[in-house]
């Protein structure tokens, strides 16, 4: 076999490309599971600052409506996962868009 395609299948096993999954799995050595934070911003597409109406990004209510506390998202994956990681990410539409305070 191609060394490369060796190379390539011990990275990927049968993927065809290289997903956020797979990454964050070799980059923490374990599941590593994102957890949506809904951050309460608004968002330049909506405010008329820079647009209207959204994007194609989010739905109506905007991609935050996936996101619910912490605690309970830990809690649906810590059965199949138990070992995993976590890690927070801001939801389209509750991005940084804030003021710093």
């Amino acid at each position: 076999m191609n060394e490369k395609i060796k190379e390539y299948k011990e990275l990927f096993g049968e993927q065809r490309f290289h997903s956020i999954s797979t990454w964050l799995k070799r980059q923490f050595g374990e599941k590593t599971i994102k957890l949506a934070i809904d951050g309460g911003f608004t968002c330049p597409n909506r405010d008329g600052s820079k647009g209207h109406g959204g994007c194609l990004f989010c739905s109506d209510n905007g991609a935050g409506e996936f996101a619910s506390n912490v605690e309970d998202q830990i809690q649906l994956y810590a059965d199949k996962w138990p070992n995993a990681r976590y890690l927070g990410y801001f939801q389209n539409h509750t991005n940084t868009y804030a003021p710093v305070e």
